[in-house]
């Protein structure tokens, strides 16, 4: 049987998509992606530990051109079509909308896995007020096909995202799945006497990640000690709607609180070089970046909001603080890295809850999900 996994862009498919892809092909399915390759890209894709067929489509991230890509729409039917996928598995918003559409016209069964809410469901506006409405729509439209069914991560995004006659046709599955044991396999790197404490950023730089809170806490927290470090691992994202400008990060980064690592392909390396990982992020799905870091061992800090609550329980294996605010970031930090003791009983807590968003759970239960929908999928034939 084939799977076609729908994502864009094509780096987050490796980021987030790879493992839960392994596992599929390991339970008998040829996996193909449709994607768009950067240059550098393809390269990483030679050398996956199973074998992927790919097609190069250009699915433009910014959910502000969705309007102005029928055309897109199109070339991605006639690219199914030729494919003959048995289920899609679609990711983002853009790529559920854009690949539902193709899977509705054709008659496949199809996942449509959004991964978090867009952007717009996050700014304000008329502008964005009526995209929100054209996502809800669409994604209702394909929900009503017989043989389509959506994965969520939290059940805020079911209530934003999801009309209540198509809620039965939902499944919660918490993330995308991390493969918890090669965390372990990465013992921790910082020697006993080493005093700095190191704090890690790990995602996307942008606006509602919560990036700007992160650096004005770690000038804050910086400024009364010396035994601490800040990381900040990620690349700038100029399709966002919440975009940071490379001016602005500079401007943050200027005190030298923090050191910047960019894109980082080694995340297993990184975290056990580090002692606490945050994500100060305003909405989220279920942060994959956390589930690794819980995977590695580690205390955990992030905002008191869905999908980072899915992950982290406040006082056990981290601690949980106000969106947007400096001030409560700074003191749920600045608690972990005065008290090590702390860091590691709530390290070990993030291992021991880390099990549950494993790739053996997270793969069963969408393999489970393929099946049942090839299984009540039209026999006739449609290409």
């Amino acid at each position: 049987m084939k799977v076609l996994y729908i994502v864009t862009p094509a780096k987050y498919f490796l980021s987030h998509r790879i493992e839960l892809a392994n596992y599929v092909h390991r339970h008998g399915f040829e996996v193909i992606l449709l994607s768009k390759m950067a240059g550098n890209e393809r390269a990483l894709f030679s050398n996956l530990c199973f074998p992927l067929k790919t097609f190069d489509v250009d699915l433009t991230r910014n959910p502000q051109a969705i309007l102005k890509e029928i055309s897109v729409i199109l070339r991605l039917k006639n690219l199914v079509k030729k494919i003959k996928p048995d289920i899609i598995h679609c990711s983002s918003h853009k790529g559920c909308i854009f690949g539902g559409l193709a899977a509705r016209f054709l008659r496949i069964p199809c996942v449509l896995a959004p991964g978090g809410l867009a952007t717009p469901f996050r700014m304000e506006g008329i502008r964005y007020r009526i995209i929100r409405i054209f996502i809800y729509s669409v994604f209702n439209y394909l929900l009503a096909g017989d043989n389509f069914h959506s994965i969520l991560q939290n059940r805020y995004e079911l209530t934003r995202l999801i009309s209540k006659r198509n809620r039965h046709k939902v499944s919660l599955i918490r993330g995308a799945g991390v493969n918890t044991c090669g965390f372990l396999s990465n013992p921790p790197q910082k020697n006993k006497h080493d005093s700095i404490v190191r704090i890690l950023y790990l995602g996307r730089i942008i606006k509602s990640k919560g990036i700007v809170e992160y650096l004005k806490a770690a000038s804050d927290i910086s400024s009364n000690n010396s035994n601490v470090e800040f990381l900040l691992a990620g690349e700038l994202d100029s399709s966002s709607l919440d975009r940071i400008e490379p001016h602005e990060l500079q401007h943050h980064l200027a005190p030298r609180s923090v050191t910047w690592l960019g894109a980082v392909r080694d995340v297993r390396g990184l975290l056990s070089t580090v002692d606490i990982v945050c994500l100060p992020s305003y909405t989220e799905g279920l942060p994959q970046c956390l589930v690794e870091a819980a995977s590695a061992g580690l205390p955990l800090v992030g905002c008191d909001i869905p999908g980072i609550r899915e992950v982290i329980i406040d006082g056990v294996n981290g601690l949980l603080c106000k969106p947007k605010d400096v001030k409560s970031l700074s003191f749920a930090l600045s608690r972990l890295v005065n008290d090590e003791s702390i860091r590691k009983l709530m390290g070990a807590q993030s291992l021991l809850m880390s099990k549950q968003f494993d790739i053996e759970n997270v793969g069963s239960s969408t393999i489970d999900l393929y099946r049942k929908l090839i299984g009540v999928s039209s026999r006739h034939e449609i290409f």
